[in-house]
């Protein structure tokens, strides 16, 4: 599996694919998840919280 992907030029995030193609970013499925888990639990994620505003401000 490492040689077939020390081979590829670049992997990109499936986000990052989704804005490149002006498509909407699944925020909800993917930072959003981690964030409805933490609250469930009493947990925190600073810094996906912050990444998400940012981009829900951005992009949506």
């Amino acid at each position: 599996m490492f040689e077939l992907i020390s081979n590829f030029n670049a992997i990109k995030t499936s986000m990052l694919v989704d804005k490149e193609k002006d498509r909407p970013l699944e925020l909800d499925s993917i930072s959003g998840a981690v964030l409805r888990r933490c609250e469930l639990l009493g947990g925190e994620a600073p810094y996906t919280a912050t990444v998400d505003a940012l981009l829900r401000q951005s992009y949506m």
